[in-house]
């Protein structure tokens, strides 16, 4: 360890129960006791000069998900600037079969420009143990659509507002979750009589479910049974309503399809068969043109994260049979904010189109692409050389660079980062493990310039 961070640590240290790291402001370890490598499982050798963007972190937070990289105590410090107090987070190491659960503090020490301060990280291991399982992550995963919606019965006139959608809310309804809360839901929408049936069953502490038009981003319609239930804080009144949301498009679609059927029947010289044989040609009509909707992005036309993923476990089995390498790669537009509020949600829109279409036209048919969500893509294939994996990369960047969008202030500069993981042990890997490390290789990317791919082998 260097002298300036030795100025910092000798005051500090305390019970020997306590782990301290010391890093740089670039985030680099330059210093860690003897506790702390108990408690990390890790020597000497493998924490010293590692930041916090190395692979080999694997912490979670207190609902047992992969903590963000912007979470991590170091990142919160640096980021921020201020103290961070008692903050929990589990330790994953393979050599054990239980996590580790920490009280980090971090804090910064020195004055002067970044190469003479320090973050002290100092933590030590608590008895509490988390609950692998939550209702939160439960609820956070479920694929039926569940919100909760604030109520104020002292404004009757006033709409309820959004105040927490799940996953599935995001997905199905093509919403970003921060752009949905604070709205109204979509299937109260010019719906007056709906939202008086529901205000009239929570005043009187009851569930209802309704049938009634669901509403995604782009104003596409569908049919959903809505479930809601009363939500009561102090004194049992009423505060908050959940509604869990299931789509019933096909099932009113047959519905109707044989009520006019049975009506028309009568009028008609047409036989049973030629009935269930038209009915069954409109059920494969109608199953083509929902699971369409249900696997394909509406903007890009590209697969969604759903149909992506299952593309991908295919994917991860034929590159184990034929012992090739696979490359998983996360792309995001840069400066994709800006470039929104500079020239409206249109050029952003058509942004996304073009980046679409050069990743059709970088790839190989056998890889698989998918717009994974906002201005992210995401792409995979198999290959036998690090060097396949290094030319499509370039061949994306070049067309990236050849996509040509006109406007008033001229030709539009559209720039991409990307993250690109390459696994060939492929027996336990799984799409959380290489999109964390894509996603924290693209991250790097962006802090390097941007407009660049950066590719790493990973052993996961």
């Amino acid at each position: 360890m260097g002298s300036e961070p030795e100025k910092h640590i000798g005051k500090m240290m305390g019970s020997a129960n306590i782990g301290m790291v010391v890093h740089k402001f670039d985030s680099a370890i330059v210093y860690a006791n003897s506790a702390a490598l108990s408690l990390l499982r890790l020597s000497h050798q493998q924490i010293i000069g590692k930041d916090a963007m190395d692979p080999q972190w694997h912490f979670v937070d207190e609902h047992n998900k992969p903590l963000p990289l912007e979470k991590y105590p170091v990142m919160q410090v640096i980021q921020s600037g201020q103290r961070l107090e008692d903050f929990v987070l589990g330790v994953v190491d393979g050599s054990v079969n239980h996590i580790t659960w920490l009280v980090v503090n971090a804090h910064i020490e020195g004055e002067g420009d970044d190469s003479q301060r320090f973050i002290v990280v100092t933590f030590y291991e608590t008895s509490y143990k988390f609950k692998p399982f939550s209702m939160e992550e439960i609820i956070e995963n479920a694929t039926d659509i569940i919100s909760v919606c604030e109520f104020n019965d002292k404004n009757p006139n006033k709409l309820p507002r959004l105040v927490y959608v799940n996953q599935a809310y995001e997905m199905c309804l093509n919403y970003n979750r921060q752009d949905a809360l604070g709205k109204v839901p979509g299937f109260l929408r010019d719906n007056d009589d709906l939202w008086q049936r529901i205000r009239s069953a929570l005043q009187q502490n009851i569930a209802l479910t309704e049938e009634t038009l669901e509403y995604q981003l782009g104003e596409h319609a569908f049919w959903v049974e809505v479930s809601i239930f009363p939500l009561t804080g102090k004194g049992g009144k009423v505060t908050h309503f959940a509604c869990i949301e299931r789509d019933i498009s096909l099932a009113k679609q047959e519905k109707a399809s044989l009520e006019q059927e049975f009506k028309n029947v009568s009028d008609q010289n047409t036989t049973l068969a030629e009935i269930i044989e038209e009915k069954t040609r409109a059920l494969k009509d109608a199953n083509a043109a929902l699971e369409k909707m249900a696997y394909t992005d509406p903007l890009t036309a590209l697969p969604n994260r759903r149909l992506f993923s299952l593309q991908l476990d295919k994917l991860l089995h034929a590159a184990e049979r034929r012992n090739e390498l696979l490359a998983f790669g996360i792309i995001d537009a840069d400066d994709f904010k800006a470039l929104n509020d500079r020239f409206g949600h249109d050029v952003g829109d058509i942004t996304l189109k073009h980046i679409a279409q050069a990743l059709r036209q970088s790839f190989r048919a056998d890889g698989i692409l998918c717009r994974y969500g906002g201005e992210e893509f995401a792409f995979a294939f198999a290959a036998k050389e690090l060097e396949d994996i290094s030319t499509c990369c370039e061949r994306l960047l070049s067309n990236i660079h050849g996509i040509d969008i006109q406007t008033a202030d001229g030709n539009l500069r559209v720039t991409v980062s990307i993250g690109v993981c390459v696994v060939s042990q492929l027996g336990q890997i799984t799409e959380r493990k290489i999109y964390r490390v894509a996603d924290r290789l693209m991250y790097r990317a962006k802090r390097q310039g941007k407009d660049r791919y950066i590719m790493e082998t990973a052993e996961l």
